[in-house]
């Protein structure tokens, strides 16, 4: 597989996630601007996992500007 396609697929996968902390922050009532004041925790520090938090500050620190502190946290654990 090539570097290529594992990019895109790992934005595919940050870009579903996002959709779906979106979504959560919709469902809940509240305005999308919300988001960069959630608490999210993503477990696992793989590609993935760094992706999907990489993609989720951009949108908090779009949302709210130099005002964004957003609360993320990344959990991983030893092997």
């Amino acid at each position: 597989m090539g570097d290529s396609s594992t990019c895109s697929s790992l934005q595919g996968t940050a870009g579903v996630a996002l959709a779906g902390l979106l979504g959560t922050v919709r469902a809940q009532g509240r305005p999308l601007s919300d988001f960069a004041n959630q608490k999210i925790v993503v477990v696992g520090a793989g590609s993935a996992g760094l992706g999907v938090l990489k993609v989720a500050y951009q949108a908090a620190a779009r949302m709210a500007g130099s005002e964004a502190k957003p609360q993320f946290f990344l959990l991983d654990k030893d092997v």
